[in-house]
């Protein structure tokens, strides 16, 4: 059992009342600092009162609930007023800010199916539809961007406007987008630093933490939690995320090679791995505690690649890995999420309890959830109200199968009351440790009408790009 209100890091200065949110913890304060400044404590706006409240899991349940609704509340007055489409889409609901008078009236709140934000036309159309999905306050370019690629305006947006867009392909060749303004953007990143360490306090003590990657540079987590001059990627050069390759995972490492790579380049499949492996082993020969963020598609074959080489790695209790993206979705008999943590265990010699799960439904909205020392996925309740709905979207009692969906405050460019294509259950209260608010089960699937669009599965094709590049 872990105590949820004896060791949380979040320490809200409140000595400068008029000044800018600080932390009591130097290093978290340099951190949060370096990903931009927090707003001014007397600012008062529900949303930034909800991010930098200190302690998220250890707050009483009517007291998350309350900083939740008002910063719900706040957001969809803010969007009904800056966002055109999402105005019509509520009047149309018959919904309005009125409507909302208490934290039960949140399910009024209508949800916006995932798959709107897949529907860009084409590179041509993309400013316009991407603008017509977003609040009419951002300052976005006058004239159309002259280039029928997507990553090129992506890089121009940023570049001229500070607009940070996401993106995620499918399989099927449709485009998930979702920009984030500068406001937007550092919500995310705070709320992202704030919750790691709330989660799991005991690293912010660790002045030697070495974040290690075997993601590409588009997934950040790792240049959060620690400086980036503290980041090692276990990948040798940068991947762009252009195609999706099928892989089912995890499995026998020569099998897997033969599967993925094709039996003329096992060879250098093998090869790619031992070169993981082997860096990872340096790193953890220097004897500094370490993160490692891994794919869940690809632990369980490094974890296999391990034993098969020297009976496995010996990383020790001084680690922790964090997968995430899913896993397995094409396996005949896939494995739990606990034989998958016993196998990444026995492999990289750690205990189970060490081996955590990150879950964020669509990219990188903010946090959704990470996963305590048997597996629920804990979300931060000031900062996320989660639902699980019906196919009619009707919102079902605990512990009922149906369809995730959340609302979510920190956005600011676009809406964050999303309706996901992800299979789940809630609970009010975790059933392992003494963390408050509310929990995913570990067992999260994609629904049969969803679509496999996982930052996992766009992965899976970067290790084969890297050979044949």
């Amino acid at each position: 059992m872990t105590p949820a209100n004896t060791d949380a890091p979040l320490q809200v200065g409140q000595s400068e009342a008029c000044g800018p949110v600080a932390f009591a913890d130097p290093r978290l304060q340099s951190l949060v600092l370096t990903h931009g400044s927090p707003p001014m404590q007397s600012d008062g706006n529900p949303v930034e009162l909800a991010l930098y409240t200190p302690h998220p899991f250890a707050l009483q349940e009517q007291q998350a609930e309350a900083l939740c609704y008002e910063a719900v509340h706040a957001s969809f007055a803010y969007h009904l007023q800056h966002n055109a489409f999402y105005r019509r889409y509520a009047e149309a609901a018959g919904v309005c800010a009125e409507d909302l008078r208490g934290p039960q009236d949140l399910v009024k709140i209508p949800l916006i199916p995932v798959h709107v934000f897949k529907g860009c036309p084409g590179p041509h159309e993309f400013l316009p539809w991407l603008t017509s999905l977003s609040a009419t306050d951002i300052a976005w370019p006058t004239a159309a961007i002259a280039t029928d690629s997507y990553q090129e305006q992506i890089a121009l947006l940023y570049r001229d406007c500070g607009i940070q867009v996401e993106s995620i392909e499918g399989d099927n060749g449709a485009m998930l987008f979702l920009p984030f303004d500068r406001v937007s953007q550092r919500r995310n990143v705070h709320a992202n630093i704030l919750t790691f360490f709330a989660m799991y306090p005991e690293f912010r003590n660790l002045a030697e933490l070495t974040s290690v990657t075997l993601w590409p540079p588009t997934f950040r987590w790792p240049s959060w939690i620690v400086p980036q001059e503290r980041v090692r990627s276990l990948l040798d050069r940068p991947l762009d995320l252009a195609m999706l390759a099928e892989l089912s995972a995890p499995q026998k490492p020569r099998r897997f090679v033969h599967r993925f790579f094709g039996r003329r380049q096992a060879r250098q499949g093998i090869a790619l791995l031992a070169g993981i492996l082997a860096r990872l082993k340096e790193v953890a020969a220097t004897g500094m505690p370490g993160v490692l963020w891994i794919p869940s598609s690809l632990l369980g074959v490094l974890s296999h690649f391990a034993l098969e080489q020297d009976g496995g790695l010996r990383l020790g209790s001084a680690w922790r890995v964090i997968q995430s993206g899913g896993w397995q979705p094409n396996l005949e008999q896939p494995l739990s999420a606990a034989e998958l943590r016993m196998l990444a265990a026995q492999g990289l010699g750690i205990l189970p309890e060490q081996v955590y799960d990150l879950y964020s439904p669509i990219g990188s909205l903010g946090p959704c959830a990470l996963s305590c020392e048997a597996g629920y996925l804990h979300i931060p309740p000031p900062l996320v109200h989660p639902m699980v709905v019906s196919e009619a979207m009707e919102p079902l009692d605990e512990g009922m199968w149906g369809r995730f969906a959340f609302l979510s405050p920190l956005p600011q460019a676009f809406p964050g009351f999303i309706v996901t294509e992800d299979r789940a259950r809630l609970w009010r209260r975790c059933p392992s440790c003494d963390r408050l608010g509310p929990v995913l089960d570990p067992a999260i699937s994609l629904m049969h009408d969803g679509e496999d669009r996982s930052c996992g599965n766009i992965v899976r094709q970067i290790i084969a790009e890297r050979l044949t590049t």
